[in-house]
């Protein structure tokens, strides 16, 4: 079914003619893809630590693609494909001040030529990650961010120094596990407990824009722009 010329938006009881149309600066989008993650799992519950839980009979929100189906905002035309917050649907509103972009695929040559990595590659492509980080990282490894867990994880302990450093920020391929593996239990047990961020709550974000801001100003920056 084709996306009509006219939506109604904000009504508050019976539908006028002044409803009937999209409000300034919004997008109807018609989703093509939906992203739907293990932590979405933590909205459902009543109460979460990490996540805002969403209410019975709200729509679920979470990042998705689609395609411009009207526009009153000038950024964006019918047919845009665009990605963003989207709603668990076929259509979603995007009002004024929401976040909505043209997507772009990051590549290796993206992160090397234009975003200044020394080094990237694409582990679709590596069939051993153990023997790869180490090709990469020859002197072994001293910070690691990680937000996969299983595979990328073990290559990544693997190839650790000595009192290196992982933040874990999450393991999303094992959320949905049910047998946990002893590296995983390592990992949360032994890691992740020294990085849960409430445990650096004293040192406030003023302060880090203190520290970071200068940093900012003077180094080089690099970004692509997609909008």
């Amino acid at each position: 079914m084709g996306v009509m010329n006219r939506y109604v938006t904000n009504v508050d009881g019976t539908p006028k003619e002044s409803d009937l149309e999209l409000k300034t600066n919004e997008v109807i989008v018609k989703n093509l893809y939906v992203s739907i993650d293990p932590y979405q799992m933590n909205r459902m519950k009543s109460y979460s630590s990490s996540q805002k839980h969403s209410n019975f009979g709200e729509a679920i929100d979470t990042y998705g693609v689609g395609k411009v189906g009207g526009s009153t905002n000038p950024e964006f035309e019918k047919d845009d494909i665009v990605a963003g917050l989207l709603n668990w649907g076929e259509y979603t509103l995007i009002k004024a001040g929401v976040m909505l972009n043209k997507p772009f695929i990051i590549q290796v040559s993206l992160l090397k030529e234009k975003l200044g990595f020394d080094d990237a590659f694409n582990y679709r492509e590596e069939t051993d990650l153990k023997s790869t980080l180490k090709r990469y990282f020859p002197d072994g490894i001293d910070i690691y961010f990680d937000n996969v867990g299983v595979e990328m994880q073990a290559a990544a302990i693997y190839n650790m120094n000595t009192n290196g450093r992982i933040a874990v920020c999450g393991v999303i391929a094992e959320y949905t596990d049910d047998e946990k593996t002893e590296l995983h239990q390592i990992s949360f047990q032994q890691i992740l407990n020294t990085f849960v961020p409430v445990k650096f709550s004293h040192w406030k974000i003023s302060q880090m824009g203190l520290r970071v801001s200068p940093l900012l100003l003077s180094g080089p920056k690099h970004w692509e722009e997609n909008s």
